[in-house]
């Protein structure tokens, strides 16, 4: 818990939390891993490994978010993935850069996912939401509550070949971010 790591001790420490992330185990939660990737020591700062060191980090960060399911941890938020990686220093554009190459039904499920909030009478109420823990908030906001989102939402749930319920969901995403954004950016509904 010393907030001053000697680079050369994380360097040695760092590997081993990898494996043990690698091996689906637990460190102390959500809360435990990011402090291993931020607050010891700035992982995400590519000026502090070898270019071979750095090929290894960016592959794990690769397919940590690219692999997160609805059931993993991260309170099965792809959003608390992604602030693991912004607050350990990576750009946040590259993340949702990452994001846009998600198949839309991957993307639709985690954000039904992310803005359900169920209710202690077992209803679910719907609300958009962004963290307040990103640095660019209007950065995340642009990504979440974007004409384009929402144009990918649409087209993907009114999409002939999209399963009912994955269609449903599509729309209700949709629907938020246009109850958000609508007049703003000028979203037309059909």
């Amino acid at each position: 818990m010393a907030p001053d790591v000697p680079q050369s001790l994380w360097r040695f420490l760092f590997p081993r939390i990898l494996e043990v992330l690698a091996a689906g185990e637990d460190l102390a939660g959500m809360s435990g891993i990011e402090v291993t990737f931020s607050c010891r020591f700035q992982v995400g700062d590519r000026s502090r490994w070898s270019e071979k060191e750095w090929s290894v980090i960016e592959e794990f960060r690769l397919e940590l978010l690219n692999n997160i399911t609805l059931e993993d941890g991260f309170n099965g938020s792809f959003e608390d993935a992604m602030l693991l990686f912004v607050l350990a220093g990576w750009e946040e554009q590259v993340l949702f850069d990452q994001l846009w190459q998600w198949d839309t039904e991957k993307l639709v499920q985690h954000m039904n996912q992310y803005w359900s909030i169920i209710r202690h009478d077992g209803t679910i109420k719907r609300s958009p939401w962004i963290s307040t823990f990103w640095p660019d908030k209007e950065l995340a906001r642009s990504f979440f509550l974007s004409s384009r989102m929402y144009d990918r939402l649409v087209a993907y749930g009114t999409a002939e070949d999209t399963p009912a319920p994955l269609a449903q969901q599509a729309l209700e995403v949709a629907d938020m971010i246009y109850w958000e954004l609508g007049c703003v950016e000028g979203i037309q509904t059909a």
